[in-house]
C-alpha cells in the first residue's frame, strides 16, 4: 500500500560534486532570495531536527551542507566522505529539504529534494513562484535527472535504479545532458505533451499536463514513452525491478568518486523520497 502525502515534491539525481560549500551557500541564497516562506527554521543530519536556523545562518547551513566539522577525518581514515542535510519550515506552509552527497568507489547520484504543502500551490502565483525556485536550484545543481510529482496520487514513490530505466513519468520531468544525448534535444524539444521547455542549460523539462492536481493519464504518458524510446521507461505500474536490461544513458561518476583512478564498486538503491 503507497503511503501518500498532501505535498509536491521536486526531486533531482545529479553528478555534479556537492562537497562545495559556495555551491552551497548559492543554494541557500537562492531559497532566501525566493521569500521567508521557503527558508527553513531548524535542521539537522536526521530526526528529530534540533539545530534551528534562519536567514542570517547561511554560512552555518553551508558549512552544515559540506559536513565540515567532521569529513575531513573520515575522508582521511576510511578515503570517504558524506554530507546529509534535512531542513524544514515548521509555520503553514510548511517546507521541507533533503540533501544528500558522498565520495565513495559507488557509481550513485547526488540528490536533493524540495517539498512543500500542496494546497498552498494550488493558488497560481504560488505555484509560479515554487516552481521559479526549482528553476535555480535546477541550474545551481544541474540534474542529470529530475521530476516534480504530487505525492498524494498513488504510484508517487518508487525504486529508482537509473542504470537500469528511468523511473515512470510524472506531472514535470526534468532530462538533463546524458539524456539530451541519449535521445537528442530534438526528440525531447518534440515530445508530445503539455508543454516542452529548455530550463537551464543542458536540461529539458517535460510537463505532461497542465497542473499537477490531477492525475497523469496513461495515453499521454505512453505516447511520450513511445516518442523517446519505450526501452528506456519502466511501464506503468512496474520498478526497475521488473527489468534486466534497459536502454540507459552514459553516466559520468568521475565527480563524485572518492578516488578517480580507481574502478567503482557496485551500485546501491535507494526509494525516491527516502533517507538512506
Amino acid at each position: 500500500m503507497d503511503i501518500t502525502y498532501n505535498e509536491i515534491e521536486f526531486s533531482i539525481m545529479s553528478l555534479k560534486d556537492f562537497d562545495d560549500k559556495p555551491l552551497a551557500r548559492k543554494v541557500f541564497e537562492a531559497i532566501a532570495e525566493a521569500g521567508g516562506i521557503y527558508f527553513p527554521s531548524v535542521y539537522d543530519c536526521y530526526e528529530p531536527l534540533r539545530r534551528k536556523c534562519s536567514l542570517q545562518d547561511i554560512d552555518t547551513l553551508a558549512s552544515f551542507w559540506v559536513n565540515e566539522e567532521f569529513a575531513a577525518d573520515t575522508a582521511q581514515k576510511h578515503q570517504y566522505a558524506v554530507g546529509q542535510m534535512l531542513m524544514e519550515r515548521r509555520r503553514k506552509p510548511r517546507v521541507s529539504y533533503q540533501m544528500y552527497w558522498e565520495k565513495s568507489q559507488r557509481p550513485r547520484f547526488n540528490y536533493f529534494i524540495f517539498r512543500m504543502d500542496a494546497d498552498y500551490l494550488k493558488e497560481p502565483t504560488h505555484l509560479q513562484s515554487y516552481l521559479s525556485l526549482c528553476t535555480r536550484l535546477i541550474a545551481l545543481l544541474e540534474p542529470v535527472q529530475g521530476e516534480i510529482v504530487n505525492c498524494s496520487f498513488p504510484g508517487w514513490a518508487e525504486p529508482i535504479d537509473l542504470q537500469v530505466r528511468h523511473p515512470e513519468l510524472h506531472w514535470m520531468n526534468f532530462f538533463g545532458k546524458p539524456y539530451i544525448e541519449l535521445f537528442g534535444s530534438e526528440k525531447l524539444l518534440t515530445a508530445p505533451c503539455y508543454r516542452v521547455e529548455a530550463v537551464a542549460n543542458d536540461v529539458i523539462a517535460l510537463q505532461l499536463s497542465e497542473c499537477p492536481f490531477s492525475p497523469i493519464p496513461s495515453d499521454t504518458r505512453l505516447a511520450v514513452k513511445n516518442h523517446l524510446n519505450p526501452d528506456a521507461f519502466v511501464e506503468e505500474g512496474k520498478s526497475y525491478r521488473s527489468y534486466k536490461t534497459g536502454i540507459i544513458p552514459k553516466f559520468d561518476f568521475s565527480s563524485i568518486l572518492f578516488d578517480k583512478n580507481s574502478p567503482p564498486t557496485p551500485p546501491q538503491i535507494r526509494m525516491r523520497g527516502t533517507k538512506e
